[in-house]
């Protein structure tokens, strides 16, 4: 399979885009500023990657080639990392926030109970605020639509496990979209629906937790796409 993916986005059709190891193998260009290098690599080299490098594919029986990818730019970023102990789990959210103030946005890794941070170093520094959605009671679609809705609105993007973040610098908002679509398609049609809601500036997020019915998402008004993603 990563010898299969690096042909295909080798190839002149798709140059620029992005593999997404979903149901099927699927391609997004999210930027059309933005191209990509990928290459093979060792499974040994995963735990060697830098900042701006990521796997996109890798067997899932442990053995095989791992196909990196790393977007080719114009200039160069400089990352730097922290770590966050998640035990106390009661202080987790102020120590994120602690972090957060100084830019520290992203997680880029999960290592038992420690997460591992990332920002970006430039001259307008993002400052970013977490929160934590807890509930006592199993979510149903409707309350879990208005709630990411609601946070979508206030400029929170969902993080993980509950956990959402903000970047108070800037007046970035999500909007999401149900769309009511076949949970078994052939690659063409899913790409088809892909192409038709990536059209309307919306792109695939989840899935509603009782129906599964797929859940779409726009981003608006967020230079910092590091941060905000697509």
């Amino acid at each position: 399979m990563a010898r299969k993916v690096l042909a295909a986005l080798a190839t002149p059709e798709l140059i620029g885009y992005e593999y997404l190891p979903l149901q099927s193998p699927i391609y997004v260009k999210a930027d059309p500023g933005v191209a990509y290098t990928y290459w093979l690599g060792s499974r040994t080299e995963m735990n060697s990657i830098d900042s701006q490098t990521e796997i996109v594919s890798a067997a899932f029986d442990g053995t095989g080639p791992v196909v990196f990818r790393r977007p080719v730019v114009s200039e160069t970023f400089v990352y730097e990392t922290t770590l966050v102990d998640i035990q106390p789990l009661d202080q987790f959210v102020a120590r994120m926030n602690a972090a957060g103030v100084n830019g520290f946005c992203s997680v880029i890794d999960m290592n038992g109970y420690t997460l591992k941070l990332r920002r970006r170093v430039e001259a307008n520094p993002a400052s970013c605020d977490f929160t934590e959605w807890a509930t006592d009671h199993p979510v149903g679609d409707d309350e879990y639509f208005q709630k990411i809705s609601a946070y979508g609105a206030a400029g929170f993007k969902p993080l993980f496990n509950g956990y959402y973040v903000r970047d108070i610098t800037q007046n970035a908002r999500y909007t999401y979209e149900v769309v009511d679509q076949p949970e078994t398609m052939t690659p063409e049609e899913r790409v088809a629906i892909y192409n038709k809601m990536g059209a309307t500036g919306a792109l695939a997020y989840t899935a509603l937790p009782v129906t599964k019915k797929a859940v779409y998402r726009r981003t608006f008004d967020c230079p910092r796409r590091w941060f905000c993603g697509w």
